[in-house]
């Protein structure tokens, strides 16, 4: 991602929603027992997240749309990991959990803060919190999507830099 990169979180009632709804999802008894199910609950919250955030950038065409995060991620997911077992499934599962309480905790503190960088501030607090492990891409894929979400979160907590030092001008 470059300078133009455009970061718009969505309203903090709609995030938080969003976590209500995931919540509900992951709490529903015997889900680990049904990897597939599992897997793409797992990547619609992933992508979700990454909507909310509003992620864009505003200088990609039709023709490269392709390198966009929520494609990265589409393409490098997999489905199945076999090598997974029911007890890792099941930690992996409060791994998600925790991620959708730590989120959902983090909007209701900044909520309480009357501030007006408060979307940059949720975007930095999703991209924290995405619930993603390496094993949940290829070979070798983790490492460009890491990368473009790093790049995302800098993007971030440099606008918010930027907005408070020309607040206190």
């Amino acid at each position: 991602m470059d300078s133009s990169t455009r970061i718009e979180c969505c309203r903090s009632d709609e995030l938080y929603g969003l976590m209500e709804y995931y919540d509900a999802i992951f709490n529903r008894v015997g889900l680990i027992k049904k990897e597939c199910e599992f897997r793409s609950n797992k990547l619609s919250l992933i992508l979700d997240l990454i909507r909310a955030t509003g992620i864009s950038d505003s200088s990609k065409t039709s023709e490269n749309m392709d390198n966009s995060l929520s494609s990265l991620i589409i393409d490098a997911w997999r489905l199945q990991i076999p090598e997974k077992t029911l007890m890792q499934r099941s930690d992996e599962l409060r791994f998600i959990q925790s991620s959708i309480e730590g989120i959902r905790s983090r909007i209701k503190e900044i909520k309480k803060i009357d501030n007006r960088y408060i979307e940059l501030q949720l975007c930095v607090v999703v991209l924290s919190y995405l619930p993603m492990v390496p094993s949940d891409f290829r070979l070798g894929e983790a490492p460009r999507i890491y990368e473009q979400i790093d790049q995302a979160w800098g993007n971030s907590l440099s606008l918010i830099d930027d907005w408070s030092i020309a607040s206190n001008l």
